[in-house]
């Protein structure tokens, strides 16, 4: 496994992705913006230096950036400087989940860096939690490593789970600073390799009347 050393500048040939090491302690840059929040942190092995996040249900892509940026300057590291990111996969908002990726892999090969995943339940604390699904619908993990499950927002498991949505006058949104808590087990891949992680299709409507065959 190669080796990433913090402060080395300039990119690595494409193609040649380096993975950090336990041993080398590296900055690591999480990125999060499965839900209405979006948020970054910077790392150092279990250390966090910087913390930000803004509130953008809808702009997710140029709030990311805008908190990226706080992030390295509050920490005075630019990014060549950093070693490895990680991006929250989801479940979560399917425009959200794929912004945060597709930058976090973006970032990643342009410094010939490896990226991780990490589930958007891994990032809220507690030990059920919860994201919303499709409408007045739930995803519920009831405990770490446990598979989620659809479950309606009546539904009375919800009551002792953390998560965000309507059903939750006081929600508790994905933390990349819990990043930190998982690095151990973390898997390294490609930038191109990662994929997000929705659980269920994406509901994207189909059409009433099919579109006509086009003969050849």
């Amino acid at each position: 496994m190669a080796r990433v050393h913090r402060g080395a500048r300039g990119r690595h040939a494409p193609g040649h992705h380096h993975a950090p090491e336990a041993r080398c302690r590296v900055r690591v840059l999480v990125l999060s913006t499965s839900s209405p929040q979006a948020a970054a942190a910077l790392l150092d092995g279990p250390t966090v230096l910087a913390f930000r996040t803004e509130h953008a249900p809808r702009q997710a892509e140029a709030a990311l950036f805008q908190v990226l940026a706080s992030v390295l300057e509050e920490a005075e590291t630019s990014l060549s400087d950093v070693g490895g990111f990680i991006a929250d996969v989801g479940p979560g908002s399917f425009t959200g989940v794929r912004v945060g990726v597709t930058v976090a892999k973006t970032l990643a090969w342009a410094q010939g860096v490896r990226v991780g995943g990490i589930s958007s339940f891994d990032l809220i604390a507690g030990g059920a939690v919860t994201v919303p699904s499709r409408r007045d619908m739930y995803l519920l993990r009831d405990q770490p490593g446990a598979a989620p499950k659809e479950v309606s927002a009546s539904d009375p498991a919800l009551s002792g789970a953390s998560g965000y949505g309507k059903a939750f006058p006081s929600p508790l949104h994905p933390d990349p600073r819990r990043a930190a808590l998982h690095l151990q087990g973390l898997e390294w891949v490609a930038p191109e390799e990662l994929l997000p992680w929705y659980v269920l299709e994406p509901g994207i409507s189909t059409p009433k009347t099919p579109y006509p065959r086009v003969s050849e």
